[in-house]
This record gives structure tokens, C-alpha cells and sequence, in this order.
């Protein structure tokens, strides 16, 4: 299935002059499992006219990378999809309270019309009082500081359209391998 697609970026490589060749394709091997390939190579020599005369070049064989790739596609939507589904709203934010991401729940309440969005915002770029915004942000030093959950945080929380309620949040720290 691969070939057309394999001949026709060759055809586009020689005619563009480039010097490198760079490509992923699918492979039989002698085995008749399917593998990932990744050729890549270089004109060694042209005729006179700019026409490929010789290549050299390496074919690795890419399909652990292929499948890790598609396992931790597979992997990142299931969290996603469990994220979106819990009712509760849910984020994350680095060492200087600064967002990395929420779940949908938690867009909505703040008036982004996706969690993508999130991402770089902090407490004071939400509808947030600023009173309100430094407390949460405190708690975030707090937990961060002494690398401890904080639960039942009650606290005022104000949604994008202006509703206020009261809510319990339970802050964690996230910490990789060297805590």
C-alpha cells in the first residue's frame, strides 16, 4: 500500500534538488509481520544536467517507536476521556500556579470553551476576584512547599457567568521521580 506513496516522495525529493531523504513506510518482513521503516539518504552524485545519478542511505527499522507512539496516543485519550468524564472539575499547574490543564468541567465554569485553552493562564486571568485568585494561589505555595495534600479547602468560587457558590477542593502535589 505504501509504494505509490514511497515512489511518488522519491520522485518529489530528485526534483527538488535536496540533498537529504527522509521518510516512514510500512514493510513485510520475511517473517509476514508488517514493520515501520525509516529510510533516509542522500544524493551522492548528479549528471550534469541536476539528475540523480547515485544514493546512499539507511533503512531502520522504526515499529517499537511506531507502536510506543500509538500506545501512548491510545493511553493520553483514555485519560482524557476519564478526565471529561468525572463531574467534578479538575486541573493542574506548575511550580508557579501557572495552568498546564483542567478537564471540561473545569473550562466551562471559567468560560473557555476548551481545556486546551487553559494552558499558560493563571488564578488572575479568570473570573475570579483578586482577593480570591491569591488565596487560591497560596494554597498552591502551601501544598507545593510542604509537598502535602491540602483537602477540604472550603472555599467562594465564581463561574464565568457570575454565579457564586461554595466549594471543597482538595489540592495535591504532583512529583516526578525525584519527588
Amino acid at each position: 500500500d505504501d509504494i505509490s506513496s514511497i515512489e511518488k516522495k522519491l520522485e518529489e525529493h530528485f526534483r527538488s534538488k535536496s540533498e537529504s531523504f527522509v521518510m516512514e513506510f510500512r514493510m513485510r518482513a520475511k517473517s509476514d509481520a508488517w514493520v515501520w521503516i525509516e529510510a533516509r539518504g542522500k544524493v551522492v552524485e548528479r549528471d550534469q544536467e541536476g539528475n540523480p545519478l547515485r544514493m546512499v542511505g539507511t533503512h531502520a527499522d522504526i515499529t517499537d517507536r511506531i507502536q510506543a507512539a500509538e500506545e501512548l496516543h491510545r493511553h493520553r485519550n483514555m485519560l482524557a476521556h476519564i478526565l471529561d468524564s468525572v463531574p467534578q472539575s479538575v486541573f493542574w499547574k506548575d511550580l508557579d500556579s501557572v495552568y498546564l490543564g483542567c478537564n471540561k468541567v473545569f473550562a466551562k465554569a471559567v468560560g473557555i470553551d476548551s481545556a486546551e485553552k487553559i494552558v499558560g493562564k493563571t488564578d488572575f486571568d479568570l473570573p475570579w476576584p483578586r482577593q480570591e485568585a491569591e488565596a487560591y494561589r497560596a494554597d498552591d505555595r502551601e501544598v507545593m512547599e510542604q509537598n502535602r495534600p491540602k483537602r477540604h479547602i472550603i472555599e467562594p468560587l465564581q463561574q464565568a457567568d457570575g454565579t457564586r457558590f461554595m466549594i471543597d477542593t482538595t489540592k495535591v502535589p504532583l512529583t516526578d521521580e525525584k519527588g
